[in-house]
């Protein structure tokens, strides 16, 4: 005789989730999801990145999703500091509109996944049960899930297109790029030709995503020269 409904449920594994975002709607939204979604529990919620962290070390989560913005701290860098003290902590970054410099930005800080704030109510809870079950996989919706990379498929990237793609993350114009490498506008723009070739991509925001997966970027701190 198959088991009840509610004792497969309570047999799965349990998602612990930590709201931090500053706007207590936003705080409310992840309450219901919660309510509404097998297999998920709210065991705690802050409106700072100082707040969070306490909570995360009480609570013990698996996933916590954070706010783009949070009043003491961007969510990025309150993610990142969460990565360093859980490596393997589940981090949902939370955005009203995010474009392709804060997916970029978010994927180079080992994030788990960027998601609209707007984002459907199944949607944001795969996202979030994806985010516990492989904390190092970015995901975006309406982004292609990128396969974790072995060894051998990691592409052979010059010393100068490395340096190259280390600048594209923080946003800097070809112009300025060359400017730090001291070479020509028009030789950059070769350079970023080539990396896009070489990790069959379109665009910057779906470069850095893809060299993040490989390991190809320098942890997100720091000053360049």
């Amino acid at each position: 005789m198959p088991a009840p409904i509610s004792a497969v449920r309570e047999l799965a594994p349990q998602v612990r989730l930590v709201a931090i975002d500053s706007h207590e709607v936003a705080r409310m939204g992840m309450a219901y999801l919660a309510h509404r979604s097998a297999g998920v529990a709210l065991v705690g919620q802050a409106s700072t990145a100082a707040d969070g962290l306490a909570v995360v070390e009480r609570a013990r989560p698996t996933v916590v999703t954070v706010g783009a913005q949070l009043p003491d701290l961007p969510g990025i860098a309150a993610g990142q500091q969460l990565r360093a003290l859980h490596p393997e902590l589940g981090l949902v970054l939370v955005a009203v509109d995010p474009d392709e410099d804060l997916l970029a930005r978010a994927a180079r800080a080992g994030l788990s996944a960027l998601v609209t704030r707007s984002a459907p109510l199944p949607t944001l809870a795969a996202i979030i049960r994806q985010a516990a079950a492989e904390p190092h996989q970015f995901r975006a919706p309406g982004a292609a899930l990128l396969p974790r990379p072995r060894r051998s498929d990691v592409p052979a990237l010059s010393v100068r297109e490395r340096q190259v793609l280390e600048r594209l993350p923080d946003g800097e114009t070809l112009e300025s790029i060359a400017d730090a490498l001291e070479v020509s506008r028009r030789t950059v723009k070769t350079y970023v030709a080539r990396i896009y070739t070489k990790l069959h991509v379109q665009n910057r925001a779906q470069a850095v995503v893809v060299a993040a997966r490989h390991g190809l970027l320098p942890p997100a701190s720091g000053h360049r020269g």
